[in-house]
């Protein structure tokens, strides 16, 4: 019972902590007190308080600029080594090793977890986990044909997303490559932007395997993939992300998408200036109609008095008219 308590009191705490200190920006206060509960022995008797703890610390050290180095020293000394971090702690340690830019020491961490982790893993934690390694380690540092090697070879991947990440693989290496050829060609011989750029030694469809299987995805075979039904995995985001960056990635808009633009936002402010347009015209209005009023008022008044000037003139001597 007493334990019971604490615990209780503990997850209270961490709330309090998130709601009071984090949310409105006090991270160094935040990180202060999610080192303190991590202190307490009975911390560790709840793995997930421990998680959630650690999860809020590694965040607030982010929000306050800390090094890589510094979060590495913060996370083992919860878990000695990274490999017994649970997944959502793994997953947000690597995500902030990717963000500042640690890229290698990210991806060899990650292959490392993978290896040791990959028969605890869920199926839903592989699969995002292999996406975060992919797309967003192994292409920020040009590895495409290890990235495409690695796809292909991985049998713990279902067919439908180890062919929906080959089929982005190369998507992503087109776009990449040919926005990198348009820059190195105007910069060196603007006239000969036709050419075809030279194979890479890094470029995945230098295999011939590579080069055949994107042919077949061409052709819309691709090994049967693209007709299957992929669902993400739950609580996974980083797919959205990743395609929204795949179709974004260096598009300049067309003429006609930049006429579109302008016309819709020409609507908007036309929209926000009505009702004062509105305003503006009801009292035009309004002070016309009462100027009318104003006048016809005194035209009758004058007539009034005309008429009662003449009856009195002729009412004084009857021989004047």
């Amino acid at each position: 019972e007493p334990m019971t308590s604490t615990l209780r009191d503990l997850h209270e705490r961490l709330t309090e902590v998130e709601n009071k200190l984090f949310v409105p920006g006090h991270f160094k206060g935040a990180e202060a007190e999610c080192k303190a509960i991590l202190n307490d022995s009975y911390t560790k008797t709840d793995p997930q308080l421990q998680a959630c703890t650690v999860i809020l610390c590694i965040q607030a050290m982010f929000e306050q600029r800390r090094s890589p180095k510094d979060v590495d020293k913060f996370v083992l000394e919860q878990y000695e080594t990274m490999n017994k971090a649970p997944y959502q702690v793994f997953a947000i340690w690597f995500q902030f090793k990717v963000y500042r830019r640690d890229l290698r020491s990210a991806y060899d961490a990650g292959v490392d977890y993978l290896m040791n982790m990959k028969d605890t893993l869920e199926r839903w934690q592989y699969e995002e986990f292999t996406e975060l390694l992919v797309f967003h380690c192994l292409t920020e540092l040009g590895e495409f044909k290890p990235a495409m090697k690695f796809l292909r070879n991985n049998k713990y991947l279902s067919d439908a997303k180890r062919n929906k990440f080959i089929k982005d693989l190369h998507r992503l290496f087109r776009e990449r490559s040919s926005g990198d050829t348009a820059s190195s060609s105007s910069s060196t011989n603007p006239k000969r932007l036709t050419d075809t750029p030279s194979p890479s030694p890094d470029r995945p469809d230098a295999d011939p395997e590579m080069k055949q299987n994107e042919n077949e995805r061409e052709e819309g075979g691709y090994n049967g993939g693209e007709g299957k039904a992929i669902s993400s995995p739950p609580h996974s985001t980083s797919g959205e992300v990743r395609s929204e960056r795949i179709r974004n990635k260096g598009g300049r808009p067309s003429r006609w998408r930049a006429l579109l633009q302008i016309l819709h936002r020409v609507s908007k402010r036309m929209k926000e200036i009505a009702p004062v347009f509105f305003a503006i015209a009801f009292v035009a209005v309004l002070l016309v109609l009462m100027r009318n009023a104003v006048s016809s008022v005194r035209l009758d008044r004058l007539k009034a008095e005309a008429k009662r000037f003449l009856s009195l003139f002729f009412a004084l001597d009857p021989l004047s008219a």
